[in-house]
C-alpha cells in the first residue's frame, strides 16, 4: 500500500463506538490516562508465556509467546460483608489465563456469596508500560496493550473476552506476522457491540498493514490507511496519498473526491492552502462522512451530495473554524476569535435543521471570557468544555445543552472534566496543580459538586454512582469505595462489597485502577506484588444471587 506521509504522534487509537471515547472527538480523553502524574515508576520484570489462542469463528492459530452549587451529603455505606475463608459456590477460572488466578471470596449477612478472579497479566518495566482501552459496559471483554515508552512504535494490544480469556489480538484475529522483531499493532475502533474491530500496522514511523474483523464476515485486508468505520463495520473510512476515502464491501474504496483510486493528487491551486485531513468520521448507518482539517475547514459527504464544503453549508457563519463534529447528526461545534487573541473565543453549533446557533457566555463572567469544547454527548445536544476568565478566576468548566444552555458546572474553578454519563447529568473531573493531581469532583444536576479525596480516573462506573478514589498519604496508598444513587441500590450493591471488602490477593498492593467496566463487574489496573514486581491485573467479579 502507498502513504505519502509518517504517522502522526497525536494517536487516534481506542477509539469505541457509542461510548464518550468516540464522542470527544480527539480530544485527548482516549488517550494516557494517566498524563496527570499520581503514582511512582514500575518495577522490572521479564515476560511469561502463554498457551495458544483461540481463532476467529472457533478456529485454532498457532501458538505464540506473550507477556502474559449546593454541597451533597457523604455517600451512605451498607453494612459491611463477612469475609470467608474459601468460596462455597463451584466456580472455575477464566478459560485462557495467564497465570492461575486467584479467587477470593467474601459473604453478605444474607447468604449471597461474591467471587473475584484475579488475574495476573504481564510484568511493567522500565520500557514498557500498559494501557488499558475500550471495555464492554457488560464486562464481557476489554482491551489493554502493552507499549514501549522509547522512540520506536512497540505495541502488542491484548483482548480477553468472557468466552476465550486473554490472548493476543493478533493471534485472535489471525493476522500474519509482524515484518519486524517486535508488534506495532494499533486498535483504531472497536465497535460498541465488540462485533467490528479497526487495526492498524505501523512500521518505520508509517503505517503499512490495516484490517478489519467483523464477526460475521471475519478478516479483511485494507490497502489504505483507516480512521473510522460505521457501528456495524460495514463502511471504514480513511486515506491514502494524503485524501479522503471511503469503503464498504459491496463498492470497495472510493475517493470521496470523485478522483480515480490510481490518479495522482491534484497540483494545489496557486495561493490556497493545501488541504490536510485531521479525521474522517463516519455516521453509525455508514451513509455520511465527515472530513476535518487541521486548519478547522472541512467537508460533509453523502452518497447524494457527494463533498460540501463547510462554509457552504446552509446558515453556517463565515470565519468560523470548527472544532469538534459528530457525523451522525451531523452536527458541527465551531468557535470564532482566539483564546490568547484580541477577540474572546466564541462558540457555535450547527445543524442542518436550525443552522448555526451562538452557544451564549456564563452570566457571571467577564464580557472577554474565551470558551473551548472538550466533549459532545446526546447525539450533540449536550456540549462540555470550560470558559478561560480574564479576571483570574482560572479555568471554570460549563455545560450546555439544547435545553438549558450555558450552566458552570459547581463552583470548582480549574476543574478538568474527565467523565460524564450519557446525558452529562454526573460530571467527574480532577483539579491539578503544576501536574499533580490533587483532588477529583462529582458534580450532578440535581446536587451540585462535591470534592472528593484522591484520584477516580479510571474507576467509575455505575454512570458515575459508583466512584473508586485511589487515595495516598503519602507513605502509602488505600482505595476508598464511593457510592451515591445507583450504588446504593440493592440490585447493584453485591458486587460492590467485594471491592470494598479487598480487590487484590494478599501480598498485592494496589497501584492503579485503570478500567472498570460500567456494571463494576470487570476491571483491570497495575500492582505490586510481594516480589516487588509491578504487574497488570485483570479482575472479573460474579456472584451467587445473581438473578
Amino acid at each position: 500500500m502507498q502513504h505519502g506521509r509518517a504517522r502522526e504522534v497525536i494517536r487516534y487509537g481506542w477509539g469505541f463506538l457509542g461510548s464518550l471515547a468516540a464522542a470527544v472527538a480527539g480530544s485527548g480523553c482516549g488517550g494516557d490516562s494517566r498524563a496527570i502524574e499520581a503514582q511512582p515508576p514500575p518495577t522490572p520484570e521479564p515476560a511469561d508465556p502463554a498457551p495458544d489462542a483461540p481463532g476467529i469463528e472457533g478456529e485454532t492459530p498457532t501458538s505464540t509467546h506473550m507477556p502474559a452549587e449546593a454541597t451533597p451529603g457523604p455517600p451512605v455505606e451498607p453494612p459491611a460483608p463477612d469475609a470467608v475463608s474459601a468460596c462455597t459456590t463451584e466456580v472455575n477460572c477464566l478459560v485462557g489465563s495467564t497465570a492461575p488466578c486467584t479467587l477470593h471470596c467474601v459473604r453478605r449477612p444474607d447468604g449471597c456469596e461474591v467471587i473475584s478472579e484475579f488475574v495476573p497479566l504481564q510484568p511493567v518495566d522500565e520500557g514498557y508500560s500498559l494501557r488499558f482501552g475500550p471495555i464492554d459496559p457488560g464486562g464481557k471483554w476489554m482491551f489493554y496493550a502493552s507499549e514501549w515508552s522509547g522512540g520506536r512504535y512497540d505495541v502488542t494490544p491484548y483482548r480477553f473476552s468472557e468466552a476465550d480469556g486473554v490472548y493476543s489480538l493478533s493471534d485472535v484475529l489471525r493476522l500474519p506476522p509482524s515484518a519486524q522483531e517486535y508488534e506495532s499493532l494499533y486498535v483504531e475502533k472497536v465497535a460498541a457491540g465488540g462485533d467490528a474491530i479497526l487495526v492498524q500496522r505501523i512500521e518505520t514511523d508509517l503505517p503499512v498493514e490495516a484490517y478489519l474483523w467483523t464477526r460475521d464476515a471475519g478478516l479483511t485486508a485494507l490497502d489504505f490507511e483507516p480512521m473510522d468505520l460505521s457501528a456495524d463495520g460495514r463502511v471504514v473510512s480513511g486515506v491514502s496519498g494524503g485524501r479522503a476515502l471511503i469503503w464498504d464491501r459491496v463498492r470497495g474504496t472510493r475517493f470521496l473526491d470523485g478522483g480515480a483510486l490510481d490518479a495522482a493528487p491534484a497540483p494545489p491551486t496557486e495561493g490556497v492552502p493545501a488541504f490536510s485531513v485531521l479525521g474522517i468520521g463516519v455516521s453509525d448507518t455508514g451513509e455520511r462522512a465527515l472530513v476535518r482539517g487541521f486548519d478547522g475547514s472541512g467537508f460533509i459527504w453523502t452518497e447524494a451530495q457527494g463533498l460540501v464544503p463547510f462554509e457552504s453549508l446552509p446558515g453556517f457563519p463565515a470565519g468560523v473554524e470548527v472544532t469538534l463534529a459528530d457525523a451522525n447528526g451531523p452536527v458541527l461545534w465551531a468557535h470564532t476569535g482566539d483564546v490568547f487573541g484580541p477577540e474572546p473565543q466564541r462558540l457555535f453549533r450547527w445543524t442542518e435543521g436550525d443552522g448555526a446557533r451562538a452557544l451564549g457566555t456564563l452570566p457571571d463572567l467577564p464580557p472577554d471570557t474565551s470558551y473551548t469544547v472538550s466533549m459532545a454527548l446526546a447525539g450533540g445536544q449536550i456540549l462540555i468544555g470550560d470558559a478561560r476568565a480574564s479576571d483570574g478566576v482560572g479555568l471554570v468548566p460549563f455545560r450546555w445543552s439544547s435545553e438549558l444552555g450555558m450552566q458552570s458546572i459547581g463552583n470548582v474553578a480549574n476543574m478538568t472534566p474527565y467523565y460524564a454519563n450519557s446525558d452529562a447529568s454526573t460530571i467527574i473531573g480532577y483539579v491539578a496543580n503544576d501536574g499533580v493531581l490533587e483532588r477529583s469532583v462529582r458534580w450532578t444536576a440535581s446536587e451540585g459538586s462535591s470534592e472528593l479525596p484522591g484520584d477516580v480516573r479510571g474507576g467509575i462506573a455505575l454512570g458515575g454512582d459508583l466512584l473508586l478514589a485511589r487515595v495516598w498519604d503519602g507513605a502509602k496508598a488505600e482505595t476508598r469505595v464511593l457510592r451515591y444513587g445507583r450504588a446504593l441500590e440493592p440490585a447493584n450493591t453485591l458486587p460492590i462489597d467485594l471491592l470494598e471488602a479487598g480487590l487484590l490477593p494478599e501480598g498485592y498492593e494496589m497501584g492503579f485502577i485503570e478500567s472498570i467496566s460500567d456494571n463494576a463487574r470487570l476491571l483491570g489496573g497495575t500492582a505490586t506484588g510481594a516480589d516487588g514486581v509491578t504487574r497488570g491485573w485483570m479482575v472479573r467479579v460474579l456472584d451467587s444471587c445473581s438473578p
